[in-house]
């Protein structure tokens, strides 16, 4: 199951997170507010004050207890992959409700950043736990398969560049909840369209390799400045000026 990660970019291996924790995990998510996300008008909002009022959201970071429990049944597989690598905070969850139909192919951090981007070196591991089933009805994430090996451009990808590309050629993922989705940060992925009726759920914790992880906070913490800086004047969330 690995070698998917290295030749499609992204792999899924089941049944890593017990019932048990999983259902933690599930009442976790309904006791933290949203940080961010999309209201119904596709509209990108900071600091959001009730995630019942957007369409997806991603929520603060959970507590470092519960993530240290999901890091012990993940971890033997990020290591292999990256073993020189941290995990980059303690995980968030990533919501969309019934109704979503945005289709926005991108890549994560740390490559979506300009510093990181023109190289094919393996900086960073999305390690993504579905809560529920992850299906074509539910919105089931969806990748480029091997788009890792080639040089996105992010913002051009966050501009439509790749999209006919992507909507021809993408691999949505069909697992179910307790299940470990990991992909290369580098490959070109979106959430997909949620038309069933239910609420589809999945914690995130994105691993960076070491030598990047103290100069990534610092890109970070200058992009929180300039989205905050925009979220006063009304300007579009999205941005080239982050370097």
């Amino acid at each position: 199951m690995l070698d998917d990660f290295f030749v499609k970019g992204f792999c899924v291996i089941p049944d890593v997170i017990p019932n048990k924790l999983l259902k933690k995990l599930e009442h976790h998510e309904t006791t933290i507010t949203a940080h961010h996300g999309f209201d119904y008008e596709n509209n990108y909002i900071t600091g959001i004050s009730s995630k019942f009022k957007y369409i997806q959201y991603s929520t603060n970071e959970i507590s470092t207890e519960l993530s240290n429990k999901v890091k012990k049944y993940i971890n033997q597989y990020i290591y292999k992959l990256l073993p020189d690598s941290e995990s980059y905070g303690t995980g968030s969850f990533i919501c969309q409700k019934p109704g979503w139909e945005f289709i926005a192919p991108h890549l994560d951090t740390p490559n979506r950043f300009v510093k990181y981007n023109k190289t094919t070196e393996l900086l960073g591991v999305h390690a993504f736990i579905p809560i529920e089933k992850f299906s074509k009805d539910t919105g089931g994430t969806a990748f480029l398969p091997g788009s890792q090996n080639y040089f996105i451009d992010h913002w051009g990808a966050i501009e439509g560049k790749y999209q006919d590309l992507f909507l021809d050629n993408c691999e949505q993922i069909n697992c179910n909840g307790g299940d470990l989705i990991l992909f290369n940060t580098r490959c070109l992925h979106s959430s997909m369209p949620n038309t069933s009726d239910k609420l589809r759920r999945a914690l995130s914790i994105v691993y960076v390799k070491t030598n990047v992880l103290e100069e990534l906070k610092q890109l970070v913490e200058n992009e929180d400045k300039i989205y905050n800086e925009k979220m006063q004047t009304g300007e579009d969330m999205i941005t080239r000026d982050i370097e």
